[in-house]
């Protein structure tokens, strides 16, 4: 809870307001004239921004985006960055002025975090990635603020949306399997489906390989086998204590911050 957005809230004493979809707020204006604000600030957050509201903060509503924009616009980066190899060339956290375009807008600052320099392990990245915007927060708004920097205009991008967790498709050689899950297994976002079970199932490394045999998945405690494109795999799955242990790896990474 310490580390939710909800338990930051509560420890520091902020007043708050849980809101409904902002496109579907019908007092939206009414409750942000209400608050006083001059300053609007977005993070982690799927909702779009109406215009209206920009219209009313114009450069004053900004943005942190997990990542070195403009590549990797859009919700949730992370995956897609580690599948494709590019954790460290876009591993960082971007702060932008918002526009109507999704992370389109202009940038104020960036600091780079590359994957390696994590380790390979996914919460030290991840820690380190609030860290960024942290420091975005503490030194470079204030300075843009004061009108000591002037966002720039972006260049082309790539806009990267990848539904979660992302399913392996029975179809993938057992070579490509193994890349996805070296790439991004720790993230605990990667799944397989077994027929005749409700939700998909969260795997993290590739255990055993042999010759595909035609039989049906089995899914055990630690486990599940399935049949790929070219060999039968067996999955290591992910379970609750690997979950919790993440949160903690990612709670003691955090500390230095004094969240």
């Amino acid at each position: 809870p310490r580390l939710s957005p909800a338990g930051l809230i509560a420890r520091h004493g902020i007043k708050n307001l849980t809101v409904p979809r902002l496109s579907r707020w019908p007092e939206l204006m009414e409750a942000v004239d209400a608050t006083g604000a001059d300053l609007l600030i977005t993070c982690a957050t799927s909702m779009i921004v109406p215009d209206i509201l920009l219209a009313q903060f114009g450069p004053l509503a900004v943005n942190l985006h997990p990542a070195l924009l403009p590549d990797y616009r859009g919700p949730s980066p992370y995956l897609p960055m580690l599948l494709d190899g590019r954790g460290d060339r876009n591993g960082g956290s971007t702060l932008h002025v918002l526009s109507s375009g999704i992370d389109e807008g202009d940038i104020i600052a960036q600091e780079a975090v590359p994957y390696t320099q994590s380790g390979g392990r996914f919460p030290d990245w991840y820690a380190a990635l609030i860290g960024a915007s942290y420091r975005l927060m503490r030194d470079a708004l204030p300075r843009y603020l004061a009108g000591e920097l002037v966002a720039q205009p972006q260049s082309a991008g790539s806009y990267t949306k990848l539904r979660l967790p992302h399913v392996l498709d029975p179809a993938l050689g057992a070579a490509q399997v193994g890349q996805v899950l070296e790439r991004g297994g720790s993230t605990l976002q990667i799944a397989v489906v077994v027929p005749g079970r409700r939700r998909e199932v969260r795997v993290t490394r590739v255990l055993r390989s042999r010759p595909r045999s035609g039989e049906p998945a089995r899914l055990r405690a630690l486990s599940v086998e399935m049949d790929f494109a070219d060999a039968r795999l067996t999955l290591h799955r992910a379970t609750g204590l690997e979950r919790r242990l993440t949160q903690w790896q990612l709670a003691r990474a955090l500390k230095p911050l004094q969240l």
